[in-house]
């Protein structure tokens, strides 16, 4: 029997072992790897918040530090509450231009000052993969109304550092609305407002203006392939997980490359949703909740197709501690073919990701004969 193009044959095997993509070497998902490092806030219901900053150790799954039972007696008994909390929705985000098949915004001085801005504070901040950061930010208490794709501006008004570009970064937003906190995670390379970022001490004062851009999904269900370069992940993951929490009758297939494991955002998450989204597929259940869907969501679709498939593929796995099984060509003509439907103009396609990704990879689908108005794309400058 023919293979449905539209489940690659590699996402189907995920639905049994997972662990199959990795060196046997490798700790299997759901945590491959320990995390270096994961600070927060305490919730805003906490009687009394404190930062905290955990590290994986060899003899304990946590070494929570300062003495919070020293500083707030009883305290640290909430502290496993709140690391589940922190690490079921981490993703990254991503400073980036509006792409030109869309009308840009005016950032100058004078619109600046016109712009009402919402007053935030840094609650979360966690190292997500090698040079990559996820930070959640405090907006009130409320859930900061925005679609899924959308950006938002995050200034600093006191930056530890500075330097010509200013202290005001966008980043696009990593997880579904309806959330308490606002996410958003970026790639470190050294500029003086990551710098800033990564170092600022939680709790420190922010301001949020946005959100912005029509990057979104379509408004009617529709077969959508998303085509990630690293970082730019980002957007799709809020995409994604806004599909399953509302059980959104779309069919979002991810096309994620990246060097190596280590440096691929979302990569554990991704992989665990394609995997639930198969095997619940397969067998019609619906999913119960859990970390990353509300009760009762569904991962198929009214057609019985997987809600949501994952591809993803290391391009450089020779650089890689952990090994890789799994697919390593680059996104070029030759994986489309694999991959896209024999219909190719019937769906809708999504590039993001550095300028040269995002490039090569809307060349290859035209070259595979997707039409221009078929597809959009958003470029992340700098990564």
């Amino acid at each position: 029997m023919a293979r449905d193009r539209h489940v690659p044959h590699y996402s189907q095997a995920l639905a049994s072992r997972a662990e199959d993509l990795f060196s046997p070497r490798i700790l299997p998902p759901p945590r491959m790897a320990p995390r270096p490092w994961r600070e927060s806030l305490a919730p805003p219901s906490d009687p009394a918040p404190l930062p905290v900053r955990v590290r994986p150790t060899s003899n304990s799954p946590t070494t929570v530090y300062p003495d919070l039972e020293a500083l707030a007696p009883g305290h640290h008994q909430n502290v496993d509450g709140w690391i589940a909390g922190i690490g079921k929705d981490a993703g990254r985000g991503s400073r980036h231009k509006e792409p030109a098949v869309r009308p840009s915004r005016s950032t100058s001085p004078e619109k600046e000052q016109s712009m009402a801005k919402l007053a935030a504070r840094l609650a979360e901040r966690e190292k997500i993969a090698d040079a990559t950061y996820a930070f959640r930010f405090d907006v009130g208490g409320k859930p900061f109304a925005y679609k899924s794709g959308q950006t938002v501006d995050v200034i600093q008004p006191e930056p530890r550092y500075t330097d010509e570009a200013g202290n005001r970064r966008t980043f696009s937003i990593a997880d579904a609305p309806g959330k308490e906190r606002l996410l958003v995670a970026t790639r470190d390379r050294g500029s003086a407002f990551k710098r800033s970022l990564v170092e600022a001490p939680l709790g420190t004062a922010l301001e949020i203006d946005g959100p912005y851009g029509s990057f979104t999904l379509p408004s009617k269900p529709s077969d959508v392939y998303l085509l990630a370069g690293g970082i730019g992940v980002t957007p799709f993951r809020s995409m994604v997980e806004d599909t399953r929490e509302r059980s959104l009758d779309h069919t979002l297939t991810l096309i994620h490359s990246n060097r190596t494991p280590e440096e691929a955002p979302f990569l554990e998450e991704l992989i665990r949703w394609g995997v639930e989204s198969a095997k619940e597929t397969s067998t019609g259940k619906k999913k119960r909740g859990g970390n990353s869907g509300a009760a009762g969501a569904s991962t198929a679709t009214a057609s019985g197709r997987p809600r949501f498939i994952y591809v993803p593929t290391m391009t450089q796995v020779a650089r890689s501690a952990r090994g890789w099984k799994g697919e390593r060509r680059r996104v070029a003509p030759d994986l489309l073919d694999d991959l896209l439907p024999t219909d190719r103009n019937s769906a809708i396609y999504y590039v993001a990701g550095p300028e040269r990704f995002v490039q090569g990879a809307v060349g290859a689908l035209k070259t595979v004969g997707i039409e221009e108005d078929q597809i959009r794309f958003e470029e992340f400058p700098g990564y």
